[in-house]
């Protein structure tokens, strides 16, 4: 019940935020181990897939270990799992409007230049959860 007491009105500013055509991370969620961060992303993915009305909201998870599964979306998994966005690149391209990491790569995020593009359509009221 923690989770989903901070992620759904995380998901119902992201849902009317994208309906407005506002781009750019909304929400940053913060966990101390990238293990935790991996579990609650599947969990950030249900919710996602799950609901009606949250279609197009982008969920990534950035963090050292983290697979880079191509894909662009967030999506159930043929073995019933489900799966936030791992992909680098597609994670610059197109950020993603929640962004699960750690305090480490958080740091690194801001400062490399390779990174740059996930803040790109970043405004002073985009980001609103941290």
């Amino acid at each position: 019940g923690k989770t989903e007491c901070f992620l759904l009105p995380i998901l119902e500013h992201c849902r009317v935020a994208r309906a407005e055509g506002q781009r750019g991370i909304k929400a940053i969620i913060l966990y101390p181990m990238n293990a935790l961060a991996s579990d609650q992303s599947g969990r950030v993915a249900k919710e996602i897939v799950k609901a009606t009305g949250l279609s197009g909201i982008r969920a990534g998870l950035y963090v050292g270990d983290a697979p880079a599964i191509e894909s662009q979306t967030v999506a159930q998994l043929s073995d019933g799992s489900y799966s936030v966005i791992t992909d680098r690149n597609a994670l610059r391209e197109n950020p993603p409007d929640i962004l699960l990491t750690n305090y480490k790569m958080l740091d690194f995020l801001l400062l490399r230049a390779a990174d740059a593009p996930l803040w790109a359509h970043q405004q002073p009221d985009t980001l609103r959860y941290l």
